[in-house]
């Protein structure tokens, strides 16, 4: 509990705002199932974005049509955007996806990690698909010479990753075999800087949930009980964050982790079920196993402790979060839409009108269409609302006359206002967020169905 009682789960009286907590409980503890449905209500939203699986190639891989893509590219650049805010440098690199099993630090590393593995053979070697960055960034990291004074730093990487996840688990955005991992790890000089830099995510994790209206409920995965006896006060502080209790998991003795604490941060989702998103984990094992060491201020080699930290989790899994808001609050983030605006010109005779707004629009980096299409405008209106677009805006004699435009932003009325009245609100709630063009004709008719 926030005050570090430790009660049996099976004891727990849980209050009715701790709904979250019970489901996790019953979940990871209790061993009992939420309730699922054949086809979870935001896999149609998916669809319309064009999300969706892969046909022709193995079980659990997706595939993402234009607004999709461009989803996953403004996550991309979002989550980079918040590594660069940390308060400590953290270096961007890049590698391959594939690593050899006859490395002996590789080898360990697969035996511990306890997941499904990707397996590929070539003429004489056998290969394993990497599930997160940790293969490529601790390869790298060894070849650096790394002074005290350099100390801590992170390392970055939105991998392609790969679990052979069993084909009856696999869930669009949620569980499957290949997927993108923004992958950070940071290492550090010793325990006590590792503890500080954690708290330091610890709080990232929730201020990002934070922004999309949710919060989590964590599991705390512990490879000793030694370690929370040891570190009270610092878990003390990891639960000032914490709207809930936490469930803590204490693994069995006799295997020889390389990790001491693993935060699972969990949302409930609309079906009741408790989906793991963000995680944490403090690494004292793999620096010595890869020789990724520094020199402290005496000349001695030392080995650092490493944080792995997922501070969205998996893209799909925090495209996963927003989806599931989405059923919800039948809107998608603003700073998020492929197409944030459509101009329906109440006929031809107001296209050319339509064209210049859309221009105007286009040019300060708004994503905008002009459904120039030879339909009725409630046919439009539909269509637009079908295809998850936040705003409308209809132009007409009236507006013409007027100088102003009718706008109606997704699930509301619909209402008068300046442009600039419009493009400041539109600015007032991306603010914060990235800016990206999409690629995509101005004029809706110009574009195929899809």
């Amino acid at each position: 509990t926030k005050d570090m009682q430790l009660i049996d789960v099976k004891e727990y009286k849980f209050r009715e705002e701790e709904r979250d907590l019970k489901i996790l409980v019953e979940q990871e503890a209790l061993g009992l199932k939420g309730k699922e449905k054949p086809k979870p209500a935001y896999i149609e939203i998916a669809k319309k974005l064009g999300i969706e699986w892969e046909e022709f190639s193995d079980i659990g891989h997706m595939r993402y049509g234009p607004y999709a893509s461009f989803i996953l590219d403004i996550l991309g650049e979002y989550v980079s955007n918040i590594i660069k805010s940390l308060p400590f440098p953290v270096y961007f690199v890049k590698g391959t996806n594939m690593f050899d099993l006859n490395q002996k630090p590789i080898a360990e590393h697969v035996s511990l990690f306890g997941q499904r593995m990707y397996m590929i053979e070539t003429e004489d070697r056998k290969l394993v698909m990497r599930y997160a960055a940790c293969f490529q960034q601790f390869s790298i990291a060894r070849n650096w010479q790394i002074s005290y004074k350099n100390l801590p730093f992170g390392m970055f990487e939105i991998a392609d990753s790969y679990r052979f996840e069993q084909s009856g688990e696999t869930l669009l955005c949620f569980r499957m075999r290949k997927f993108w991992m923004p992958d950070l790890h940071v290492f550090c000089r010793n325990m006590e800087e590792a503890k500080e830099i954690f708290l330091i995510l610890h709080e990232r994790i929730f201020s990002e949930i934070e922004k999309l209206g949710r919060s989590y409920t964590s599991l705390y995965n512990l490879s000793s009980f030694e370690f929370f006896e040891k570190e009270k006060e610092f878990f003390a502080k990891l639960l000032e964050r914490e709207k809930y209790p936490v469930l803590l998991c204490v693994y069995p003795p006799g295997v020889n982790y390389y990790w001491t604490l693993n935060i699972e941060y969990h949302i409930v989702d609309e079906l009741g079920r408790a989906r793991e998103i963000s995680t944490i984990q403090i690494d004292v094992g793999n620096s010595k196993r890869f020789d990724i060491n520094y020199t402290d201020e005496n000349g001695k080699k030392q080995y650092p402790v490493i944080l792995h930290c997922a501070i969205l989790g998996s893209l799909e899994r925090f495209l996963y979060v927003i989806l599931d808001n989405a059923v919800k609050k039948k809107i998608l983030p603003l700073w998020i839409a492929p197409v944030q605006v459509r101009i329906l010109p109440v006929s031809d005779k107001y296209l050319e009108k339509a064209l210049e707004l859309g221009n105007l629009l286009k040019e300060i980096g708004i994503r905008v269409q002009v459904d120039d299409r030879q339909e009725t405008l409630s046919k439009k209106i539909r269509d637009a609302e079908t295809n998850w677009i936040n705003y409308i805006v209809v132009i007409g004699e009236k507006e013409v006359n007027n100088n102003v435009i009718s706008v109606r932003e997704r699930g509301g009325q619909l209402s008068e206002m300046k442009i600039d009245e419009f493009i400041n609100e539109i600015r007032e709630k991306t603010k914060g967020y990235p800016q990206l063009d999409i690629s995509l004709p101005l004029k809706l008719s110009k574009m195929p169905k899809f």
